[in-house]
């Protein structure tokens, strides 16, 4: 026997199953999302943790006429509101660390310089020491030494925010190490 119209209608107006899944359209689902895609930075095609790391690029330029300790306040309330931040995100998402999630990228290259502070000089010293920094911040982020694979493994939100702290260490590091070597240091 065949269902009735009645049940036909209703059962096409069932969602798919990929729509049960799709992020809810409530306010605070919205702003999570672009919060942590970085007002949707993190969804353009490609490599979207390049994206995020570029925005943050950005943060941090327009941080450098800031105090120290003002960039290091801002940085580090970015990466304490990362961590529900990401983890909701990651929830809507339905994965552990979606690519679209930026956020963690554009905290974490501030933060670079936050832990080795841009040294003065003409803008394209300034400008060379902020692209080193982000390039820095890519590579120890995509060939994630240890321990950045191991704190990747942290629960929800404190994994997807520590990996890149811990690149952001080693970027900052790093720059300082080539700065020492080219004779400026701090």
């Amino acid at each position: 026997m065949s269902d009735s119209p009645a049940q036909a209608n209703a059962a096409s107006q069932q969602p798919p199953a990929a729509q049960k899944d799709a992020p809810p359209r409530s306010r605070s689902g919205k702003l999570i999302l672009l919060l942590a895609t970085g007002a949707g930075v993190g969804c353009l095609p490609g490599a979207p943790g390049t994206w995020g790391a570029a925005l943050g690029l950005l943060l941090a330029a327009g941080m450098l006429p800031l105090p120290w300790w003002v960039a290091a306040a801002v940085t580090a309330a970015g990466g304490l509101l990362g961590v529900p931040i990401c983890r909701h995100a990651a929830q809507l998402f339905g994965r552990k660390d979606p690519p679209q999630v930026v956020w963690d990228e554009l905290i974490t290259v501030p933060l670079v310089f936050v832990l080795c502070p841009v040294a003065t000089g003409p803008w394209w010293w300034v400008g060379g020491q902020l692209l080193l920094g982000f390039a820095l911040h890519r590579l120890f982020d995509i060939a994630k030494p240890p321990p950045v694979r191991t704190v990747e493994r942290l629960p929800a939100g404190w994994g997807i925010m520590a990996d890149d702290c811990v690149a952001a260490a080693y970027a900052a590091a790093g720059l300082f190490l080539l700065r020492l070597a080219a004779g400026y240091g701090l």
